[in-house]
């Protein structure tokens, strides 16, 4: 399916920050669209039935605050092993961990320093469920849940069987410029065209959206990951800020969001998205008369 057009997910964001409050800590979970897990960013975790985030409460796992109120102790660097996940808080640097490797229904997940070893009990696979995930673990093939559905700050996280149930669903949020030091260097060389396209859409956005906070950030660089899912776009800082990710006709796309705060007259909410961007697969290629040195592209 393809991305709602610009001018319809801008209008749909302030009609939800005039309206009535939304569950979820104001975030209308129907409306915005999980990052995909990336290896060495750091991302919240956000509960779609409560709209609030995993915690790491001096080894306590819960559900602790809001997005819009996120510190480190809700923020977590994914680590991939293979097809799985180790998710290290970034306050604690303990990993997100099944106790015993238990099997059992209702049991309450925890904070450790990392094991040695295979460490499946450390480990998660992300479920794609409709726009976001469930995080399965691969000890158990059991999945992380609030427990009791519960809305309250504080309240345990456990693993439970597969109900289909929001409190099992997770709502994967990028930290932009969180997991990777400035001026660190992958590899990839730049993609001009792609590069481009990219400032060109975000200049437009600011021109004909000045009622929301502009945009500051250019991209000066693109990297992309090594399953060729995802493109990682830094600015000239060495800082990552967005990420593009493939669709189903090979095109990228993404999302840039402000935590601005909403017109006059509006109520505040926890945040909006203030630009949609699409950049045609083509744009990654080498362009016919380029000059550059070869670089990689992207597979037709």
């Amino acid at each position: 399916m393809r991305p709602i057009s610009i001018s319809t997910l801008v209008l749909l964001i302030v009609a939800s920050l005039v309206g009535s409050p939304c569950r979820g800590g104001d975030i209308p979970f129907d409306k915005f669209t999980s990052n995909a897990p990336l290896d060495g960013e750091v991302f919240l975790l956000v509960n779609t039935n409560s709209g609030r985030c995993l915690t790491d409460r001096d080894g306590a796992i819960v559900q602790g605050a809001f997005a819009s109120a996120a510190t480190a102790q809700e923020r977590w660097k994914l680590v991939q092993k293979g097809d799985y996940f180790t998710l290290v808080n970034e306050k604690s640097g303990k990993l997100l961990t099944l106790p015993d490797a238990s099997r059992n229904e209702g049991t309450t997940l925890t904070a450790a320093m990392a094991d040695e070893g295979e460490g499946l009990h450390q480990q998660w696979h992300f479920d794609k469920v409709g726009n976001h995930y469930a995080l399965r673990s691969p000890a158990s093939g059991l999945v992380m849940a609030v427990a009791e559905a519960s809305h309250a700050d504080g309240f345990r996280v456990l693993q439970w069987t597969w109900l289909k149930g929001p409190e099992q669903v997770w709502m994967v949020q990028w930290v932009p410029g969180a997991g990777r030091k400035p001026g660190a260097a992958p590899s990839a060389q730049p993609y001009a065209r792609a590069i481009a396209k990219v400032n060109a859409e975000i200049e437009k956005f600011n021109q004909d959206w000045r009622v929301l906070d502009k945009v500051e950030q250019r991209v000066a660089r693109m990297e992309i990951s090594a399953n060729q899912e995802q493109v990682v776009c830094f600015d000239k800082d060495g800082k990552s800020f967005l990420v593009l990710a493939r669709q189903q006709d090979g095109s990228f796309w993404g999302q840039l969001r402000s935590s601005a705060p909403p017109p006059p007259g509006a109520r505040h909410g926890s945040y909006g998205i203030i630009a949609e961007l699409h950049v045609d697969k083509e744009l990654f290629q080498p362009a016919p008369d380029d000059d550059a040195p070869p670089r990689p592209a992207l597979p037709r």
